[in-house]
């Protein structure tokens, strides 16, 4: 008699991700190299290793896909930045007041301030 496998609760939302983040990353490239005209779904697929229903699945769309691109580039963007303003509000803390301290910190209140609420 076959034994069926039984798949682990976190290996199907694992898998997910991996793929989603694989079409990502090659929707980015795809987007940068051809722009949105000129890419085309069938070579971001190939390029990411899934099918192309898996980038309808996901995104619903062409457009779907490049909106998810620029959100996921906006985010780790924002993400380093608040890193670079993070640790220069540890060096401000015991640094001399001068002008260059007194933009970082404005620059990090305001990201802070713009940032406040938003879920990541």
């Amino acid at each position: 008699m076959k034994q069926l496998a039984i798949p682990s609760p976190a290996g199907p939302s694992l898998r997910s991700k991996e793929a989603r983040a694989a079409i990502l990353a090659a929707a980015g490239r795809i987007f940068a190299k051809s722009g949105l005209a000129g890419a085309r779904t069938d070579t971001i697929a190939a390029a990411a290793a899934v099918n192309k229903a898996m980038l309808y699945y996901y995104f619903g769309s062409k457009q779907g896909l490049y909106e998810a691109v620029v959100e996921d580039h906006f985010c780790e963007f924002n993400r380093q930045a608040l890193d670079v303003l993070e640790s220069n509000d540890r060096e401000l803390e015991s640094a001399p007041e001068t002008p260059r301290r007194r933009l970082n910190l404005g620059l990090y209140l305001f990201v802070e301030n713009d940032t406040a609420g938003e879920q990541p």
